[in-house]
């Protein structure tokens, strides 16, 4: 059993002034307090996250190496969580609608990713 959370790319369209990496306990979408609330709502306080990034397709908007360093530094910031990066992973291009959402074969190599992020936590 895990958490799996991929980051939405809307968070990077906001520009930033904080030339800080952001907290987990005060980045405006509450990681901590997701993972937190999560954990306990299901009875798992120790239950694995893992924390997939986005692409790299959208390297132009404002926020987006803040929150890159911010999904990579998680898990020094929460106990049993895993970042997964998917800077390297196709999306579906082909038409506006579907420029922000992996491919299908992206979704495939983020799966096994994932699962190789979950063995390293639970073994």
């Amino acid at each position: 059993e895990a958490i799996v959370m991929t980051q939405g790319i809307n968070d990077a369209i906001v520009p930033t002034t904080n030339t800080e990496i952001p907290r987990p306990y005060s980045w405006p979408w509450g990681a901590k307090s997701f993972i937190e609330a999560s954990r306990y709502i299901l009875g798992k306080p120790n239950l694995p996250v893992i924390w997939n990034g986005f692409p790299a397709n959208f390297l132009s908007y404002p926020s987006w190496d803040l929150i890159q360093e911010f999904i990579t530094r998680l898990p020094s910031d929460i106990a049993n969580v895993a970042s997964v990066s998917c800077v390297d992973l196709p999306t579906n291009a082909q038409t506006l609608a579907e420029y922000k959402h992996f491919s299908a074969a992206s979704c495939h190599t983020m799966g096994i990713r994932d699962a190789e992020a979950l063995a390293e936590l639970i073994l």
